[in-house]
């Protein structure tokens, strides 16, 4: 009788906690890229999902891109800023002002062109919460215009060769292991 009373305060006691604690906006988005290439120059079009669920609106996006990449063709089916210039490590697009926020619920989609090919870059994007005046990100991995470096068939053969002389001395000290027993 007595632990059924304590368990009522108990109870009573998390019920008052749970009701104290602040609500957290929450930030769920998504982003997907399908790419295309023609006369040597890569379209990269990235999509952009502000869920359902999601509390915040996006208020930016930045992909990392290599140096070289030479953007052109930066556009947004939003009306967002794209800050970028040759030789930038990375394309920022920015809403200009609430009206054009990525509101809960919605899409947009974001496009640039480069001679690079894609590789794995990373990307952040950027939600806004009015209530608390807080910035909250979101991070990832995406294909972006990168270089890829591929190792030289002597690099090849070099990591072959010690694969081969390992292998060959773990077999030898396990021989002599045997022989000695």
């Amino acid at each position: 009788m007595r632990l059924l009373r304590n368990m009522k305060y108990i109870i009573a006691v998390l019920c008052l906690l749970i009701e104290a604690l602040p609500a957290y906006a929450q930030f769920l988005t998504d982003l997907t890229v399908t790419t295309s290439t023609s006369s040597g120059q890569t379209v990269y079009q990235y999509e952009l999902t502000n869920g359902q669920n999601s509390t915040l609106p996006a208020i930016g996006f930045r992909i990392d891109v290599d140096p070289l990449a030479d953007l052109t063709n930066i556009s947004s089916s939003l009306d967002w800023l794209a800050n970028y210039n040759a030789g930038d490590a990375f394309i920022v697009w920015e809403s200009s002002d609430p009206t054009t926020d990525l509101l809960p619920g919605n899409s947009a989609q974001f496009f640039i062109t480069s001679p690079l090919s894609p590789g794995a870059s990373q990307y952040a994007i950027l939600g806004f919460d009015e209530v608390t005046n807080d910035f909250i990100f979101n991070q990832g991995s995406t294909l972006s215009p990168s270089l890829q470096t591929v190792p030289e068939p002597s690099s090849w053969g070099a990591v072959a060769l010690g694969l081969i002389c390992i292998v060959m001395y773990w077999n030898r000290l396990r021989s002599n292991r045997l022989m000695t027993k």
